[in-house]
């Protein structure tokens, strides 16, 4: 618990009381940035979305309370831009967009439930703020969160054989909680600055449901993939097309 002028000068693991997985039947984190990813041959890859204007990302955030800001950032790497004209060259190391989220309730349950299989209130029924419950669909592991959907609007960035490119996605949330408590270390883990001691304690990550396992969830949302690097689950996601 962050709060307290006795815990301001102490680690997270040494503040008194520790936050705990559960408050209330949710999750100990109440804000974070955390990318989208997935497990590849035992390491954490961040997944690969394709904009084009039909795409509808489902997410499941576990949090304290009711998200209150969702912002979703689509991110291009390595894009380069050559004026026809002139030949002129631009290149962009990162290439970034925000894009739109809202909340799934009384608006369409269909790319929800690639996430949720049999969820304790219909996402078609969820109000506004309120919690969905339930076995994940690949792994049945019991889960409750915060469903939201991020539209992705079509960026018609095309390479130079007209083939659409895809982008990494990432999610800044603040829920609506008495208890603010994040992961120290957000964004995308391939964003660290290069030099000694820049490999974060953990990394916050949305991670592919597929992934997501009881192990998983019983270690405390934390995954250790096979370099040792350290992740930490903040919520679930699906790939439109592969699942839904």
């Amino acid at each position: 618990m962050p709060t307290g002028i006795f815990n301001a000068r102490k680690a997270l693991g040494a503040r008194a009381p520790a936050p705990l997985l559960y408050r209330c039947g949710t999750w100990k984190d109440s804000v974070f940035f955390a990318g989208l990813a997935q497990v590849s041959q035992g390491d954490i890859v961040y997944s690969a979305f394709l904009q084009d204007a039909a795409s509808a990302v489902p997410i499941l955030l576990f949090t304290q309370d009711a998200p209150g800001f969702v912002m979703a950032l689509s991110e291009y790497r390595g894009i380069v831009f050559t004026d026809a004209p002139t030949g002129d060259v631009w290149t962009f190391p990162r290439f970034n967009f925000f894009e739109s989220s809202y909340q799934v309730g009384n608006v369409d349950a269909a790319p929800i439930t690639s996430l949720i299989a049999g969820a304790s209130i219909s996402p078609t029924e969820a109000a506004q703020g309120q919690r969905v419950a339930g076995p994940t669909a690949t792994n049945a592991v019991n889960v409750q969160g915060y469903a939201y959907v991020i539209a992705l609007e079509d960026q018609s960035l095309v390479d130079g054989e007209a083939a659409d490119l895809t982008a990494a996605l990432g999610v800044l949330c603040i829920s609506e909680s008495g208890v603010p408590h994040g992961p120290v270390s957000t964004g995308f883990a391939g964003h660290a600055f290069v030099g000694e001691g820049t490999t974060p304690d953990e990394t916050a990550i949305i991670l592919q449901e597929s992934d997501y396992t009881a192990a998983i969830r019983a270690a405390g949302n934390i995954f250790t993939d096979s370099n040792g690097d350290i992740f930490h689950v903040v919520g679930l996601h699906a790939i439109p097309g592969a699942g839904l």
